[in-house]
C-alpha cells in the first residue's frame, strides 16, 4: 500500500512544470520572463532568468543580423532587428558602413565602431568641410572649392572643378559664404581682400602674401598658414569681425588691426616681424586664447603692441623680447592670465587696470618683469627669476617653476611645481592650453598648461 502511495507522489511531482524551464520556449513566471535558450547568460540552456538591466541598452548580438537589448522597464530583453548586422564590438546593429549612411548632426561614420557621429576633421565630410564647433558638415553647395592649380573662370562649385584664389574670391556673396582652400601653396600676384560674411576652411594650405579684411565684413579663417605677408583688418564705417582658429603666421608676416573684433584662438604666431601683432586703435577688442607666439632667436621679432585694452589667456610667449607692449602708453584694461612666459620679459608701461595673474614667467637671464617699479598689478603669478619685487605685488611666488624640460620647449607643469593648485581660485577657466579641462586638483594651476596627476 505504501509503494501505491509514493508511486502516486511521484508521478505528480514529474508532472508539475518548472518555472525556470524553457525547453518549449516560454517562460510564465513573471520574475523569470527571459528565456535563455542557448546558454547567453546561464551556463545551462533553456532557462527562464531575471532580468535587470538599464533601459534600452545593449546587451548582446544574437546571430549576425539581431541585438538584444533591455526594455523600456528594464526588466525584461527584446530582440531588434539589425539591417547592417551586429557586432558586439560596436556596441550592438551597425549603424553605417560609410558616410553615406550617416546625416547631420551626426554626418561622419566611425570606421572601427561603425556608429555614426560628429565630424572632427574636414576629410571626415564628403564636401570635405566640417564645421567643428557643432560637428556638422557642410553642404557643398554653400562652398566655394579652391585649388593651387584651380581656374580662373567658372563657378568653383564642386571639388573637381575648383577654382583659383583669387576667382574663389570674387564668388563669394550672400548665398556662397563658404571658401574651401585645399592643401598646397598660393602665391598671388597682388594683396587679396576680403569682404562680406566669409569662412575660409584651409587646414594644410599656404598663402604667401597679404590679405585684407575689409568692412563690413565678418571673416573666420580655419586653419590657414600666412607666409610673408600680411593680414590687416580695417574698419571705416561699421566694426569688422575678424577671428583667427589654428591659424599660423609666420616669416616677415604682421597681423594689424585697426578697430575691428578681433578673436585668436588655437593659433600659433613664428613671424620675425616687428611687432608681430600691432593693435592701431583704442577701440579695437582683441581677445587671444590657446596661442603660442615664438620668434626665433636668429632674428627675434616682437610680441603684441597694442593702443588698446587686450584679453589673454592659455597662451605661450617663447624668446619675445617684449611680449606685451604698449606703444602709447594707453594700456588699461588688459588682462593677462594662466599664460607661460619664457624668456619673454614683461614690459610694463600701463597703468593699475593692467593685470598680470596666474601666470609662469621664467627667465634663464635677468627679472621676467624688465620695469617693475611701473604700476601694472601682478597677482598669484610665478616668477623665475625677478629680484626686484614689482610695485604692485600680491600673491606671487619667487622660485623656479618645476617646468619638465624648457631648453626642448616642454613647458609643462611636475608634480613638484609650485603653480600647481596655486592660482587665484576666483577666475572661471575651465581649459588649459592643450584643452585639458581645470582644475584637475584641488584648484586650478598658474600658467598654460594644468598638470594632469
Amino acid at each position: 500500500m505504501r509503494a501505491l502511495i509514493w508511486s502516486c507522489f511521484l508521478a505528480v511531482a514529474c508532472t508539475s512544470p518548472n518555472p525556470q524551464s524553457c525547453l518549449d520556449g516560454t517562460c510564465t513566471d513573471p520574475a523569470y520572463p527571459y528565456c535563455d535558450a542557448d546558454g547567453t547568460f546561464q551556463a545551462r540552456p533553456g532557462t527562464c532568468i531575471s532580468v535587470n538591466c538599464n533601459a534600452g541598452e545593449f546587451e548582446t548580438c544574437k546571430g549576425q543580423n539581431e541585438a538584444l537589448r533591455c526594455n523600456s522597464a528594464g526588466n525584461d530583453y527584446e530582440l531588434t532587428q539589425c539591417e547592417r548586422g551586429c557586432v558586439n564590438e560596436s556596441g550592438g546593429c551597425v549603424e553605417c558602413i560609410d558616410n553615406t549612411q550617416c546625416a547631420n548632426p551626426t554626418p561622419h561614420c566611425n570606421a572601427s565602431s561603425q556608429m555614426c557621429e560628429r565630424c572632427r576633421l574636414d576629410e571626415d565630410c564628403t564636401s570635405q568641410v566640417c564645421d567643428d564647433s557643432r560637428g556638422e558638415c557642410l553642404a557643398p553647395s554653400t562652398i566655394v572649392y579652391i585649388a593651387p592649380t584651380g581656374s580662373a573662370i567658372g563657378n568653383c562649385g564642386t571639388q573637381s572643378t575648383p577654382c583659383s584664389l583669387e576667382r574663389g574670391i570674387a564668388r563669394l556673396d550672400a548665398t556662397l559664404r563658404i571658401l574651401k582652400v585645399a592643401p598646397g601653396m598660393y602665391a598671388p600676384a597682388q594683396a587679396l581682400t576680403i569682404g562680406g560674411f566669409a569662412t575660409v576652411y584651409g587646414h594644410g594650405a599656404t598663402i604667401r602674401g597679404s590679405i585684407a579684411i575689409s568692412d563690413p565684413a565678418q571673416v573666420h579663417l580655419r586653419g590657414l598658414v600666412v607666409e610673408d605677408g600680411g593680414l590687416r583688418c580695417d574698419k571705416t564705417a561699421g566694426q569688422p569681425l575678424l577671428d583667427l582658429d589654428r591659424v599660423t603666421v609666420k616669416g616677415s608676416t604682421r597681423v594689424s588691426v585697426f578697430g575691428c573684433i578681433v578673436t585668436v584662438r588655437r593659433s600659433r604666431f613664428e613671424s620675425q616681424d616687428f611687432p608681430i601683432f600691432q593693435i592701431a586703435d583704442p577701440a579695437t577688442s582683441v581677445t587671444v586664447d590657446r596661442t603660442w607666439f615664438e620668434s626665433p632667436t636668429s632674428a627675434p621679432g616682437r610680441g603684441i603692441y597694442a593702443a588698446g585694452g587686450i584679453e589673454v589667456t592659455n597662451s605661450v610667449f617663447v624668446n619675445i623680447p617684449e611680449p606685451i607692449n604698449h606703444v602709447t602708453g594707453a594700456q588699461d584694461d588688459s588682462k593677462i592670465s594662466f599664460s607661460t612666459f619664457i624668456n619673454s620679459p614683461i614690459m610694463c608701461l600701463g597703468g593699475l587696470s593692467t593685470d598680470y595673474t596666474n601666470n609662469v614667467m621664467f627667465s634663464s637671464a635677468g627679472d621676467v618683469i624688465a620695469n617693475p617699479e611701473r604700476p601694472c598689478r601682478y597677482s598669484y603669478n610665478v616668477m623665475s627669476a625677478q629680484l626686484t619685487v614689482p610695485m604692485n605685488g600680491f600673491m606671487n611666488t619667487v622660485g623656479d617653476p618645476r617646468l619638465v624640460d624648457v631648453p626642448t620647449a616642454d613647458f609643462h607643469l611636475r608634480p613638484e611645481s609650485p603653480a600647481v593648485d596655486s592660482a587665484n581660485p576666483f577666475p572661471d577657466v575651465s581649459l588649459d592650453f592643450e584643452g585639458t579641462s581645470r582644475p584637475q586638483g584641488a584648484q586650478r594651476d598658474v600658467g598654460a598648461f594644468e598638470y594632469k596627476p
